[in-house]
């Protein structure tokens, strides 16, 4: 058993399997969003699925370049780059929340299972490794680890969105509590954003 689970584990290292499973989920999640809108959801969704979509094409073409051992500081910033622009579609649902007065929620009822898992993978898996990655010394990783608590954040929004709109409607209080878990996306997003251009000039220093 135990070289069973030392043979995956070198597996899992070496492939990064955290990271191909990261772009499968966010690619999921596109879907999903998308099979929402199309169902009835709201055209807001775009911004949704743009997210996820784009972040799925950043972790795509950035661990195409670490697996060809590119250049760390140099993956580092096109990571932060990209992230700075992807992470300006997250004020799209804070729109959706101020214009729309009904909402028909998940067509199929598990979706908002799918939402919840993905979240708490997400973060468990963030917090999991981000210690490893902080003694490597490893950029690419790091902003890895840091945009998958903002996807973490993300989802939680759409999923407490989909949860408090069960029954249609959007009434004061609840569009409150929407505005303010989108003021803590942003909050998170930005300090992501901040942290790894800290990490740009930290590795510039120690390259």
């Amino acid at each position: 058993m135990k070289e069973l689970y030392r043979g995956y584990k070198v597996i899992y290292n070496y492939y990064n399997l955290n990271i191909i499973a990261a772009i499968i989920g966010n690619i999921g999640m596109a879907f999903f969003n998308a099979l929402i809108m199309v169902n009835g959801g709201s055209l807001f969704l775009i911004g949704a699925i743009l997210f996820y979509s784009l972040m799925s094409l950043l972790r795509i073409s950035t661990y195409i370049l670490y697996k060809k051992n590119k250049s760390i500081l140099m993956i580092g910033r096109i990571y932060a780059i990209a992230s700075s622009i992807i992470y300006l579609l997250i004020p799209s649902l804070l729109v959706y929340v101020l214009v729309e007065k009904e909402y028909n929620g998940f067509f199929l009822d598990w979706f908002i299972y799918a939402y919840a898992l993905y979240a708490t993978l997400k973060m468990t898996f963030a917090f999991m490794h981000i210690k490893r990655t902080i003694v490597e010394k490893n950029i690419y990783l790091m902003d890895v680890k840091l945009s998958n608590i903002v996807l973490a954040f993300y989802t939680i929004f759409l999923l407490a969105f989909s949860l408090i709109n069960e029954n249609g409607t959007m009434d004061y209080a609840m569009k409150t509590i929407m505005l303010f878990l989108n003021g803590i996306v942003i909050l998170v997003s930005i300090a992501s954003i901040i942290i790894m251009y800290k990490i740009i000039r930290w590795g510039k220093k120690n390259d």
